[in-house]
């Protein structure tokens, strides 16, 4: 697994933090991989080997279907711990999307330590607030 927190993607931006994240995942594999299988349409930028990039590669590869199914789960699981910590955003049950439970509970309590600030701007810019 390889993510980037949340002060990484503001500080970075989206693409640079998503090729962090292909680094840090290549870099716990134990045996490099002979073809990589990107769903998207990013190229892993420091890899020199065959790479497949495909939009909705979880649809056509099975492998990539069950490296989602794993990345969900983990982040499922990290967003339910985050929830006990942080109530008020009902991360146990929106796991940081932006429903409208998320958006009440930045506009009452203010953003806390794993927001991403490039988000929580949109959001209140959205909802006429500044952050």
């Amino acid at each position: 697994m390889g993510w980037a927190w949340p002060w990484e993607i503001d500080s970075l931006g989206v693409s640079p933090a998503l090729q962090l994240c292909y680094a840090r995942a290549l870099a716990e594999l134990r045996v490099p991989p002979s073809t990589l299988i990107v769903d998207g349409s990013n190229h892993v930028g420091r890899y020199g080997g065959k790479q497949i990039v495909e939009p909705k590669a979880d649809v056509n590869h099975i492998e990539v279907s069950a490296a989602s199914m794993i990345a969900k789960h983990l982040r499922d699981t990290m967003m339910v711990d985050y929830g006990k910590q942080f109530p008020e955003y009902g991360f146990a049950r929106n796991f940081g999307y932006g429903t409208h439970e998320h958006e009440e509970g930045i506009k009452t309590h203010g953003i806390c330590s794993i927001h991403r600030l490039l988000y929580v701007r949109k959001v209140l810019s959205r909802l006429g607030r500044s952050p």
